[in-house]
């Protein structure tokens, strides 16, 4: 029988035509996994947020209620080998202010002791173990946390914290129990936030990069977390310093941070009576 052109049509689809079909296909589920993608990003930013400003705010009141600013938790030395190399020469052990209990890689703020562990004397000279770590979540009693109680961003990392520490300029006065109501403006801190990789450190942040000086500093190193050197300006947030970089988003570019200003930090304390 011979087959007519009507027929000829039912036959199904070419080789060509599948190919096409199956291109279309696979560019409607690029652009749908880029899209969710992209989604899931800006949902993980926004949580980071909150708890970035959680974190700040929580700072600012534990400077109301005790007159001095929180010691950063420490990581435990096990964890010490992901970090970048200034976190793995530094012992994370510390000491629960006004206690003899160790801390050793919990969510607490660490201190120093001057004499032995069974009479610590933290908040009388300010000692923290380390003026840069993580923020102390079950010291100030926030979260979300992980099991080791560390405030956690968006991506499930920890939230970094550093704070003004012991300087010639500054002899630990944000750390000191009582010091910023005696002290008050006179104190000056000594961490910067620069718009770039410092380039005059220890003095400033450098020409044409303006800074600014600020007491405390809490920050997420993004979704590349696993990868604190992936350009100049995180290496800046992860090598230890008193430096730290703040900018938009760049390719190499991901950390979030805020800072603690002197001036919103006192006018908190003056209007809660801290002074």
């Amino acid at each position: 029988m011979t087959r007519t052109p009507a027929m000829r049509r039912t036959r199904g689809f070419t080789l060509i035509e599948l190919a096409v079909v199956i291109g279309i296909v696979a560019l409607l589920l690029g652009g749908l996994v880029a899209t969710l993608d992209a989604q899931n990003n800006a949902r993980s930013a926004a949580q980071t947020e909150q708890s970035l400003q959680l974190a700040r705010d929580a700072v600012v009141g534990f400077a109301i209620r005790h007159g001095r600013l929180p010691c950063p938790a420490l990581e435990n030395v096990d964890f010490l080998a992901s970090l970048p190399p200034y976190w793995q020469t530094h012992a994370a052990l510390g000491y629960r202010d006004g206690a003899a209990t160790r801390v050793d890689g919990t969510g607490e703020e660490a201190m120093a002791v001057t004499s032995t562990a069974g009479s610590p004397e933290s908040t009388v000279n300010g000692r923290c173990t380390d003026y840069v770590g993580f923020v102390p979540a079950l010291t100030l009693g926030i979260g979300p946390t992980d099991a080791q109680g560390f405030l956690i961003d968006g991506w499930g990392s920890r939230v970094m914290y550093a704070v003004a520490g012991a300087t010639g300029t500054n002899p630990r006065d944000f750390t000191t129990a009582g010091r910023l109501r005696t002290l008050g403006f006179a104190s000056t801190p000594d961490l910067f936030v620069c718009n770039a990789s410092a380039t005059n450190k220890p003095t400033d942040c450098g020409a044409l990069n303006p800074g600014t000086r600020v007491p405390a500093v809490v920050w997420s190193r993004g979704k590349n977390y696993a990868q604190p050197a992936a350009g100049g300006d995180e290496t800046d947030n992860n090598d230890g310093d008193r430096f730290f970089v703040a900018h938009t988003p760049a390719p190499n570019f991901d950390d979030q941070m805020l800072w603690l200003s002197e001036n919103v930090l006192y006018s908190r304390m003056i209007a809660a009576s801290g002074f």
